[in-house]
């Protein structure tokens, strides 16, 4: 298990509250998709965890879905070479 943390903050900077946010790991290479993805638990005031297993090693994308009210956006971020 690998453990992600994610810092959360509204648009005047201040922490934000979330209703619901869900982290997605994938991997595409030589027509293979791997996926992992769960829930984010708050941890603090605009900070949330999850704990994600990798497939394999591989260069990783993230995409992190943030849920208020009944509004939802999804941010993508960088690739990782490295578990």
């Amino acid at each position: 298990m690998h453990e992600y943390k994610a810092s959360i903050t509204d648009q005047s900077g201040q922490p934000a509250a979330l209703d619901h946010v869900r982290l997605t790991i994938t991997m595409s290479m030589h027509g293979m998709r791997h996926e992992s993805k769960g829930d984010m638990k708050r941890s603090g005031d605009g900070q949330y965890t999850a704990k994600l297993k990798w497939a394999m090693d591989g260069s990783w994308k993230a995409a992190v879905t943030l849920e208020k009210d009944r509004h939802k956006k999804t941010i993508l971020t960088v690739a990782s070479t490295n578990p």
